[in-house]
């Protein structure tokens, strides 16, 4: 392990927040502007296409065992990469989220977006800022920045797709055309992007990463430290059939001895066990 401590890597919606918070951005931005298509539309039409995309990458698999390898892994998140830039497009095609400022998405979501119990306490005692990334499938930056409330994220180290903006006078906040920027799609998005951050350190730093569903899949096994929080079926299942095991509760013991996967229900564990400041 480093001597240094270690870079903490952490999704965002279901992980640091209690639910998936795109359904609350689209309310927020549809409060202001008045969008007439509904988000539902939008959610149910992604839903189509990933569980057809889904059944066609099962069916693909000639021993129906579409998890069992990371190279089955790889392809099936390949398969979903079109699903995901087809959601992203729609999103975008409809303006649902044209109009805001970065200001009024901050605010919006530190309104609107409810957090785990303990999540920013334990991120604000034991993590550095410059040690903390947010990797995120998240539409917005501002959004993120906004539920993270006191805690001084840097904007920097939010890794996730974003929303585009124009000014249209110098006097004039700009704000959100509708578009969004893509950039984390997917699980191997994530793991590409810890291991791009990675490349910037001469000696490689211990990573955690704390996740709660199978798009943390590949980051969750790739770091140094995995630790899922909740009990999602199929990340655990797929972790099973990788031959991953996953241990209940944090051994910090054990983190600091070998390549780890932890699962917990609550912030507050994590904070008990010290790992976040681990040397």
């Amino acid at each position: 392990m480093s001597s240094m401590k270690p870079l903490v890597f952490v999704d965002f919606d279901e992980t640091i927040t209690q639910a998936d918070t795109l359904s609350l951005l689209a309310d927020a931005a549809t409060a202001i502007n008045g969008a007439a298509t509904p988000f539902s539309q939008l959610s149910e039409a992604y839903l189509e296409d990933y569980r057809a995309a889904k059944q066609s990458i099962h069916e693909s698999d000639e021993h129906g065992k579409p998890c069992s390898t990371m190279e089955k892994q790889m392809r099936f998140w390949m398969g979903i990469r079109p699903v995901e830039e087809a959601s992203l497009q729609r999103v975008s095609t409809s303006k649902i989220l044209r109009g805001l400022t970065p200001q009024q998405w901050r605010t919006q979501a530190q309104d609107r977006v409810p957090l785990r119990p303990g999540a920013l306490a334990t991120l604000t005692r034991h993590v550095d800022p410059a040690h903390l990334f947010v990797v995120s499938l998240n539409w917005s930056k501002d959004w993120i920045r906004g539920a993270l409330g006191s805690y001084p994220a840097l904007p920097s180290n939010l890794v996730c797709n974003d929303l585009d903006f124009v000014q249209r006078s110098p006097n004039q906040e700009p704000v959100s055309t509708g578009q969004i920027i893509p950039s984390i799609l997917t699980s191997i998005d994530k793991a590409q992007a810890i291991q791009s951050i990675l490349q910037a350190y001469t000696t490689r730093p211990t990573t955690i990463y704390i996740g709660d569903s199978t798009g943390d899949l590949l980051p969750l096994v790739e770091c140094d430290i995995g630790i899922i929080i909740g009990k999602e079926p199929g990340l655990l299942k797929c972790l099973e059939k990788l031959g991953r095991p996953v241990f209940e509760g944090i051994d910090l013991d054990r983190a600091q001895k070998e390549k780890v996967i932890f699962r917990t229900d609550t912030w507050a564990s994590i904070d008990a066990s010290g790992i976040l400041s681990m040397h």
